[in-house]
């Protein structure tokens, strides 16, 4: 997105690893950039954090590939809406017994899946779960449309509807600093 913004060129479609834009050629390439880092709202490349501005003794390797971008001028960018988490979050407690649908639609986080179900009684297991609504907004210029067709969309009937995706959305809880303590997922329908 950044690469994009910064030429005036739209939005990131994809990001690529290829030898097109010079990677494994015969001759050693002098080295521009390396080791970056952006989150995604920097107007530029050089916001970012970086290892190494090119100073001429840097150079990429011949076995390597390089990084490239290819940009549009119309797509979707969905972006999640902070104040409606943050309002509507809240803690439950839950037994497994209660969510057997969030399991089957693999929305839990991976640790209840290493239960063991031979066990007597893991259904009566408890979990604490981190709840909200997850509202989410397109700002881009395109429409977001799922990748499969309808006809092969996923009938849930635990929930008794449709998924055209797997995972729609990853949501991390990270400590202080940084690190993940929870996970989970949303599914699109």
């Amino acid at each position: 997105m950044v690469v994009c913004r910064q030429l005036g060129l739209g939005y990131a479609a994809h990001a690529v690893q290829t030898t097109v834009f010079g990677g494994r050629s015969p001759h050693n390439l002098s080295l521009v950039l390396s080791g970056v880092r952006c989150k995604g709202y920097e107007q530029s490349l050089s916001d970012c954090d970086m290892n190494a501005l090119g100073d001429g003794h840097h150079h990429c390797p011949t076995s390597q590939d390089i990084a490239g971008v290819i940009c549009t001028s119309e797509l979707p960018d969905l972006v999640p809406d902070e104040k409606e988490i943050e309002s509507s979050a809240y803690l439950e407690d839950r037994m497994l017994m209660l969510l057997q649908c969030a399991m089957e639609e693999n929305c839990l986080a991976s640790s209840a899946y290493t239960i063991n179900r031979q066990q007597y009684g893991w259904q009566f297991e408890t979990r604490r779960l981190l709840r909200f609504t997850a509202r989410i907004a397109n700002i881009g210029t395109a429409d977001f449309r799922p990748f499969l067709p309808k006809h092969i969309w996923d009938w849930h009937a635990c929930h008794r509807h449709y998924h055209s995706m797997e995972v729609f959305a990853h949501f991390d809880i990270l400590d202080s600093r940084g690190k993940r303590v929870a996970e989970g997922h949303k599914a699109s329908f």
